[in-house]
């Protein structure tokens, strides 16, 4: 064991150098000290620690718990912790704890080995019932090959024993022949029922080529059928045709088409001529031919501009003369003014010297100097410029409108020669425009009112796209006579139709009758059957086709035994689950020997692995019932009680030395025995803890604690106690400090005595500061102080 040490520093408060302090753990070592100190042989720290606790340090938390308000029986258990230990008042715990343990452990192992000890007398029960029971499986195998070799069997048998297929092959046979008899009273044999098929075979042979016929005349009746509708249809629409053209609405939709046709064809030819006014020719120009014409009138027109342009010229030209005249008669009229500003007279005339009377002068200047605005001559050439243009814009109108008529005949390519035959060529075409116009809103209203007649285009389109199939020739040509013809042809076909019509059906009842007969041949009572009986070939196929498995049934039976024809199924179904009966008798007599047989075979085997069980859950059972006796005398013999009883008699002198010492005033006194722990001092009455105060029960854990300490002679001669007096009352205090006292002085002992009160503390210094250098005072805090070198480090 590796040594295991504890280290630490003290350090006092007052100052003064750092206590070392380190412990031992070396096994050897500390199992000398446990057996020299307390007599155990234990080497474990734990151990050591734990006598250590209980001799040498005052379990301050028992003694307290002890001091408290507890139940009785609280106080007791904390009586034997404090007096036998924690460890050992643990244990006794576990002890009682594991005693209901083993109780159900036990009783578990019982129960197990009760269930199997009937188990095995069930197996040895069974075991004597195999022995003794007769086999009866030989016999009614015996019995079961005779009846199936009477049965006519047909299929292979295997000696010995009645094997599964054999039993299977039976219940097919068993299920064949109740099928067979399950067809009704009319399946009495198995020859009724091979006639019932050829029967039934016959029947639809026979109804298979009429019923071919049949479905031929069907499709032929829905050709038909389908004709006479398109026929019938045909006749409906020529009718509508005919209803149409008679309304004349054909004849309004041709016109309209026409009077559009012409309408739209003339006003794209016009264009914007289509209305408005034409131009006028002058009658010089009206009669020649269009080219000349309008050179004509372009010649006219050119020399009627050359003379505007020299009227035009000459006007001007009078214009700046009488503006210069107009011009020097101003400049001489501002200088007689500025004459006449400086002469001395102004009515003196500056250049004759003359005076004329007053203002007379001025009225003579102003006559000499201005004219009159429009002469006689300025007014002819006035008038001649007005002619000239009048005369050049009408030879440029005329001009203008005969290259018009020229544009149009070339625009609307005119026939007309002149500009005359070409405006009145043109003027017809806009009075043809006018009419066409005219009678396409007549035919929009014819049009109209066959609308509200009933009658429409989409209509008409529709009965024309009917009907265009049953003639060579365009809509357009389809006249009311020609669409009267084809409708009597469609009706002498519809007739023709109708009489081949009813001739198919006249036919087709004949072939329907002929299938009844056959299936009324075959729809016979006595037989069970699913099929509903409708007279039809499709119920004769499936009334076979139901009947096809009881042919198969029939054929199956066959198969598996020998049954004449007139053996009545009846019979024959008896006589089969007689067979298969005494199949199942001799197959269960024999898988029952086989099982016991087996089951005898392996019971003496199981009978022996049971009793090796059982006496294993015995001997668990009888091991855990001893464990249960050597707990119950621990319990009884060792307790948790005795152990505390024995305690308190090895040191029951030394404690009630120290109780009679140590509490204060002398109230009891302790006695020791079973029945009494401690009496009063004066009347000598019973008394337990429960009935003492909690100051004389702390001191009494005080006694036992030092009265063991006294006890413990080879152990370290110290006491660690924690705050012993913390709840006890100041007399019980100070006779306890008196006690440890006379301890430290007499015996030798070293106290290490911790509280933090300071008032106990100051008392205690009191109380043995006597002892001198023997005493020393170590203040302890919650934060150590650890030196600077240690911190570095």
């Amino acid at each position: 064991m590796a040594p295991v040490r504890l280290t630490g520093k003290l350090r006092p408060s007052a100052g003064g150098n750092t206590l070392e302090l380190s412990s031992t753990g070396e096994g050897p070592r500390i199992k000398a000290r446990n057996l020299a100190w307390y007599n155990r042989k234990e080497q474990s720290i734990a151990d050591i620690v734990d006598s250590f606790s209980l001799y040498n340090f005052l379990d301050t938390d028992a003694a307290y718990r002890l001091s408290g308000n507890l139940k009785p029986d609280d106080i007791t258990t904390e009586l034997s912790r404090l007096l036998v230990g924690s460890s050992a008042a643990t244990t006794f715990d576990y002890l009682q704890k594991i005693r209901a343990d083993l109780d159900k452990a036990w009783d578990k192992a019982q129960r197990r080995a009760e269930g199997l000890q009937a188990e095995l007398t069930v197996f040895e029960r069974r075991l004597k019932e195999l022995q003794g029971k007769p086999s009866t499986a030989k016999t009614l195998t015996d019995a079961y090959r005779t009846a199936l070799a009477g049965l006519g069997w047909k299929r292979p048998v295997e000696a010995g024993v009645p094997t599964p297929k054999e039993g299977q092959e039976l219940l097919a046979t068993l299920a064949h022949v109740q099928a067979l008899v399950s067809l009704g009273g009319a399946a009495r044999t198995i020859k009724d029922v091979e006639h019932r098929s050829a029967q039934l075979e016959a029947a639809v042979d026979s109804a298979k080529p009429v019923d071919t016929q049949l479905v031929g005349s069907l499709e032929h009746e829905k050709r038909l059928i389908s004709k006479m509708e398109e026929l019938e249809a045909n006749i409906n629409n020529l009718d509508r045709w005919i209803a149409y053209e008679s309304a004349g609405f054909h004849d309004v939709r041709r016109r309209y088409k026409s009077a559009r046709e012409v309408s739209e064809q003339l006003t794209t030819r016009l264009g914007g001529l289509v209305a408005g006014d034409l131009p006028q020719v002058p009658p010089q120009y009206a009669s020649l031919q269009r080219q000349d014409a309008v050179q004509a009138a372009g010649e006219a027109a050119t020399a009627a501009h050359a003379r505007f342009t020299r009227a035009q010229q000459a006007l001007d030209l009078h214009g700046r003369t009488a503006s210069a005249r107009a011009a020097a008669a101003a400049k001489l009229k501002d200088a007689v003014k500025e004459a006449l500003k400086s002469s001395e007279n102004p009515d003196m005339c500056p250049v004759c010297r003359t005076v004329h009377a007053s203002g007379a002068l001025m009225h003579l200047i102003e006559e000499l100097t201005s004219g009159p605005e429009t002469t006689q001559e300025v007014k002819g050439l006035a008038e001649s410029l007005r002619l000239a243009g009048d005369e050049a814009s009408e030879a440029r109108r005329w001009a203008d409108a005969v290259e018009l008529c020229q544009k149009f005949a070339a625009q609307l390519q005119l026939k007309g020669t002149t500009p005359k035959e070409v405006l009145d060529e043109l003027a017809g075409l806009r009075e043809r425009a006018n009419q066409a116009r005219l009678e396409l809103q007549r035919v929009i209203k014819e049009g109209q009112d066959l609308g509200s007649a009933g009658f429409s285009s989409n209509e008409a389109d529709l009965v024309w796209g009917r009907i265009a199939g049953l003639f060579e020739l365009e809509s357009s040509n389809l006249t009311a006579d020609i669409a009267s013809g084809e409708r009597r042809r469609q009706s002498d076909a519809v007739a023709e139709t109708r009489r081949a019509l009813e001739e198919c059906r006249s036919n087709m009842g004949g072939f329907v009758e002929s299938i009844r007969g056959f299936a009324r041949s075959v729809f016979v009572d006595g037989w069970v059957t699913h099929v509903e009986p409708s007279g039809t070939f499709a119920s004769l196929v499936a009334l076979q086709d139901e009947f096809l498995a009881a042919t198969n049934n029939a054929a199956g039976l066959r198969s598996y035994v020998a049954v004449k024809d007139d053996v009545p199924l009846v019979e024959a179904q008896a006589r089969i689950a007689a067979v298969a009966s005494a199949f199942k008798q001799a197959d269960e007599a024999s898988r029952s020997d086989l099982e016991g047989s087996v089951e005898q075979r392996d019971l003496p085997k199981k009978i022996q692995d049971w009793n090796l069980s059982l006496g294993k859950h015995r001997g668990e059972e009888k091991a855990l019932l001893g464990a249960v006796k050597v707990l119950d005398d621990l319990i009884e013999n060792a307790s948790l009680e005795n152990a505390t009883r024995e305690a308190l008699d090895a040191i029951g002198g030394q404690i009630n030395e120290v109780f009679s010492r140590i509490h204060s005033p002398r109230e009891y006194e302790y006695v020791g025995s079973p029945n009494v722990l401690l009496r009063t001092a004066d009347g000598h009455a019973a008394r337990t803890l429960d009935e003492i105060s909690t100051g004389q029960r702390a001191a009494f854990a005080l006694s036992i604690f030092l009265a063991r300490n006294r006890t413990a002679g080879a152990a370290p001669p110290m006491l660690l106690i924690d705050d012993p007096i913390a709840h006890i009352d100041d007399l019980n205090a100070l006779s306890f400090l008196d006690y440890l006292r006379d301890l430290a002085v007499n015996s030798g002992r070293q106290i290490f005595f911790a509280t933090a009160d300071t008032r106990v503390a100051s008392l205690f210094s009191k109380k043995f500061s006597f002892l001198g250098e023997s005493f020393k005072t170590i203040h302890l805090v919650r934060s150590p102080q650890v030196e600077e070198a240690d911190a570095a480090g």
